[in-house]
């Protein structure tokens, strides 16, 4: 999906943009390429404990984002964002692991207060803690 941001450069000479249909996603770089690489991880930040109803359906078109209130703040720029992080569809996974492991995972399940009875929601959860415990929040 291609989204308008607002570009300005700032008086250090570092740059920073905002994104018109996210109120409150800004990035920094100090250069645009430097900027250009921190857009998708700061639109997924921004998504980040938010539903993913709150992400506009459809992008502002130019003529909308022209007349934006921070339009004349800078130049405005389309950038496309992946958009498939939003994807909440269950997808079904194949796991193989010894049958001990899946025992210890199922005896987890069962003294869980938040995902009691739910294996794939358990082992879901166990994942994302882990990779959230590696930095990788997004």
């Amino acid at each position: 999906m291609k989204l308008p941001i607002v570009v300005v450069k700032e008086p250090s000479g570092s740059y920073s943009a905002g994104f018109l249909d996210l109120p409150g996603c800004i990035t920094s770089g100090d250069d645009p390429e430097d900027l250009m690489d921190g857009m998708q991880d700061a639109v997924e930040t921004w998504m980040h404990g938010r539903d993913s109803s709150e992400f506009p359906g459809k992008a502002s078109t130019l003529a909308e984002a022209l007349e934006h209130e921070y339009a004349n703040d800078g130049a405005i720029v389309f950038v496309d964002i992946d958009t498939s992080f939003l994807d909440e569809t269950a997808v079904k996974a194949n796991l193989t692991i010894p049958a001990w492991k899946l025992a210890k995972i199922d005896k987890a399940v069962e003294k869980s207060d938040v995902d009691k009875d739910n294996r794939s929601k358990f082992m879901t959860r166990a994942a994302l803690d882990y990779a959230a415990r590696m930095g990788l929040n997004n």
